[in-house]
């Protein structure tokens, strides 16, 4: 099923809907907001009832419309389904102002949806759903070590590279099934998707999330070759607290040690808009600069997060474990240019491990944030994708 969401930023005529029955209701309401100004279309502020099948897109469109109720002009939502998956109901909706960036928001709780922008188009469609999922790697019956793998279409006809997810939620919080356009794009491209959980630093210390991780890549690497994957190419990638993982995992050997594995399995590392590369350091421009604004100190920030001792916050820092010779992968550092931290972290990382010898280039994606830059990985016209296939491309030549 693909359904499209036009979005035309126009003053139109007034709402219409080819339906079985389209009859005028009244738009539906939005308890705590304002009632709307007078419009200067007043055909435009009624609404036409309309039937789909499935209950959360429909449940979806009521939100936006209800809040497109409460706000300025006139924009157009285009429903269609090409392959007529939706009883051959072709539905043209009229809103009040919903902005792309609101209208996402309501998308992107879709448990079973995933959407794709490009120019003024979102184009909404089922997740591709994992090829084995709930694998638990650990040995326990615990969700959070557990990961989904996602295979390609078509089994490869050599053992394709291995992509190896982790998520952000500052280690107390996401979900491996929170991959957006991730399993599709790289599954497209011939690889493997792997997305992992891990448990939480509100049950276990730092470094058994390590471990959790670790585990993870274990199973990864014993079971890669039964969904087409090669066990020796792989790249390994995460968001926010998953990026601070990914990059850990990939400098610091002894986790892969434990379980007897080592940095050779990677080919590169590609950790997406993460504070927490050096720790203390950003520490202490958090520090700095929630002074500067007169802001208290949080309750559970990064100090506590990472064991409440000075110490070990220099050892889970990625950046003390560069070193030369260990088989440290390239290194590819994406992070919001306009972010608070994330751009001196990233530099950071990137010159300890250019100042040993080891390939990295940091890239500072514009006109985003912390959430878009994540979830617009996949996009043909989004950079940091452009970014990371060229990274790809190189680190997986041979």
């Amino acid at each position: 099923m693909r359904i499209a969401l036009a979005l035309l930023f126009l003053s139109l005529p007034a709402a219409y809907a080819q339906t079985k029955d389209a009859t005028p209701s009244p738009p539906p309401s939005a308890p705590g907001l304002p009632k709307p100004a007078p419009s200067k279309d007043a055909a435009a502020v009624k609404f036409e009832k309309f039937e789909l099948k499935d209950t959360k897109l429909i449940n979806a469109l009521r939100v936006i419309r209800a809040k497109a109720y409460n706000q300025g002009e006139l924009i157009d939502v285009v429903l269609v389904d090409p392959k007529n998956e939706l009883g051959e109901r072709m539905v043209n909706l009229k809103l009040l102002n919903v902005t792309v960036d609101t209208t996402l928001g309501y998308l992107a709780a879709l448990a079973d949806f995933q959407y794709v922008i490009t120019g003024n188009v979102v184009t909404v469609e089922p997740k591709l759903e994992p090829t084995k999922a709930d694998v638990p790697y650990a040995g326990t019956t615990e969700l959070r070590q557990t990961l989904n793998v996602y295979a390609p279409a078509t089994k490869p006809a050599k053992p394709a590279p291995v992509i190896f997810w982790i998520h952000g939620g500052g280690w107390r919080g996401g979900e491996k099934t929170n991959v957006q356009l991730k399993p599709k794009f790289f599954t497209n491209l011939g690889y493997v998707f792997v997305s992992t959980n891990h448990r939480y630093v509100s049950a276990v210390p730092m470094n058994e999330i390590f471990a959790d991780v670790a585990k993870s890549l274990r199973w990864t690497h014993d079971h890669a070759a039964e969904f087409g994957g090669d066990p020796n190419r792989i790249v390994i990638m995460g968001h926010s607290s998953g990026a601070q993982l990914a990059a850990y995992l990939a400098i610091d050997e002894r986790p892969l040690k434990a379980e007897g594995l080592s940095l050779k399995m990677f080919r590169g590392c590609v950790p997406v808009d993460a504070d927490t590369f050096d720790i203390p350091a950003v520490i202490a421009l958090a520090t700095a600069n929630r002074k500067a604004a007169g802001k208290p100190e949080p309750k559970h920030g990064h100090r506590e997060i990472f064991g409440g001792q000075p110490e070990r916050w220099t050892d889970y820092s990625a950046v003390t474990h560069v070193a030369a010779g260990k088989g440290i992968p390239p290194f590819l550092i994406l992070y919001d240019a306009a972010a608070a931290l994330t751009p001196d972290q990233a530099k950071r990382l990137e010159g300890a491990l250019t100042a040993k010898g080891i390939p990295a280039k940091a890239f500072g994606a514009q006109n985003t944030n912390h959430g878009k830059i994540n979830s617009d990985l996949g996009l043909d016209s989004d950079p940091s994708t452009a970014e990371v296939r060229a990274f790809l491309k190189s680190v997986l030549a041979n």
